[in-house]
């Protein structure tokens, strides 16, 4: 009964939208899609999309798909309770009445425990049966008032810009950023990152953030998937994204000083440090944090007594790098001037690099340093002499970025932000 009262309600409300509503362009789908989505996975694919899709219980997985297949779908994600998946799928000539190829996934999907709505097409409107389906029939429910409001997930702030970089073919993640604690793993880069700064950090990176998979390689037991990634952010300039785009792309060095065992690593190359610093300021001030800042340019000291602007700018800053390497951190700054001492010694600088290029950029304990050619390296002392006796360093060949804005290398994954764009590449075991 209860799905019976859903279908009616779905028609009633389709036959307001046909009547007033333009279809979205890039896909009509989306126009099925409450607006509370957390995320989409937009797929010319079904059953590619469920073998990709996030999902708890992989209950929609087990779905026996039938001639639905190999058509287009979205995946939504929204929180009822917990993060829950709603399949959207589109199918068959106008019925009122589902057509068989929809009938056998219904069907299936009482078998599951599903909860399911069908919604036929219409004169004048999507020309094609959309069929959706959930375990929760709150969120169904929510999809049919949403239909029955003429609202929908592409009238979301930012969402309109995120479609206009989803391809047409192979499959799209469009991500809501303040929403990105239900979908990290709870020990996603655990031994690296603070999870609340982590969060943080995402949150405030982009309103939205569009995932496309360019390729899927084979390698050993497992497959590296490629993917391309499109912060969507507007104006503003209180995201951190729009740091990295005005940044100037500089030649990265770090791959040379990659000790073996290196599980993380962070690197910045500077083009500009009067440029990386004005934007820095930018960024600051527009999620007040300046006056921290201009307060800790004026009480920090170096024995010269230099500023950490000043200080960065005697000894040019050409690159600076956080390392992880057999559960010991280091710093590595890249100096055009580097001084000119043997180490390890006290270190005079503790924290500047923090200061001065964010808090990513600091350590627990960054009381000694040493210099080894055109690199300062900061950080325990054991941390730092362990460093400089791991004299074996070889460029490693999956850190082969000779421009760069910033790269990430954590376990299995490389993110590498470029001038056209921000590339990932993650290595999936089977």
């Amino acid at each position: 009964m209860r799905k019976l009262l859903l279908w009616f309600s779905a028609v009633q409300a389709l036959l307001l939208v046909s009547c007033s509503r333009p279809q979205t362009e890039s896909n009509p789908l989306l126009d099925f899609i409450p607006s509370d989505a957390s995320a989409l996975l937009c797929s010319d694919r079904l059953d590619v999309a469920l073998e990709t899709a996030f999902e708890p219980d992989r209950v929609l997985r087990d779905l026996v798909l039938g001639r639905l297949a190999d058509e287009p779908a979205v995946i939504s994600f929204h929180y009822s309770g917990s993060l829950v998946p709603m399949l959207a799928v589109a199918y068959g000539k106008p019925s009122p009445t589902p057509p068989p190829a929809l009938a056998s996934v219904i069907s299936d999907s009482e078998r599951l425990g599903l909860q399911t709505v069908y919604i036929p097409a219409t004169k004048g409107s999507f020309q094609k049966n959309v069929l959706l389906v959930c375990e929760s029939e709150s969120v169904l429910s929510s999809a049919v008032r949403h239909l029955d409001e003429q609202a929908s997930i592409t009238e979301v702030p930012g969402v309109s810009e995120a479609l206009k970089q989803m391809d047409s073919k192979g499959q799209t993640l469009i991500l809501r950023n303040s929403s990105v604690p239900g979908f990290l793993p709870s020990d996603f880069l655990a031994g690296y990152v603070k999870r609340s700064n982590l969060l943080g950090f995402i949150k405030g990176f982009s309103d939205w953030t569009v995932l496309h998979l360019d390729q899927v390689r084979v390698a050993g037991r497992g497959q590296y998937m490629d993917f391309t990634l499109v912060p969507v952010l507007g104006d503003a300039v209180n995201k951190y994204y729009s740091v990295l785009q005005g940044l100037q792309p500089a030649q990265s060095h770090l791959g040379g000083m990659l000790p073996y065992g290196t599980t993380f690593a962070l690197d910045m190359p500077v083009a500009s440090l009067e440029q990386t610093l004005e934007l820095r300021k930018l960024y600051l001030d527009a999620t007040g944090g300046l006056n921290k800042f201009n307060t800790a340019c004026r009480t920090r000291k170096t024995p010269e007594g230099w500023n950490p602007v000043k200080w960065a700018g005697e000894v040019g800053i050409r690159e600076v790098a956080r390392l992880c390497c057999r559960s010991e951190e280091v710093l590595l700054l890249r100096c055009s001037n580097p001084p000119s001492f043997n180490g390890p010694a006290e270190c005079p600088w503790s924290g500047f690099a923090s200061i001065l290029f964010g808090s990513a950029f600091s350590l627990k304990d960054e009381r000694w340093c040493s210099v080894s050619g055109d690199w300062i390296i900061i950080g325990s002392e054991s941390a730092v002499r362990h460093y400089l006796q791991r004299s074996v360093r070889a460029a490693r060949k999956d850190w082969n970025m000779k421009m760069t804005k910033a790269a990430v290398l954590a376990d299995d994954i490389i993110v590498d932000c470029q001038e056209s764009g921000i590339q990932m590449e993650v290595y999936k075991t089977y």
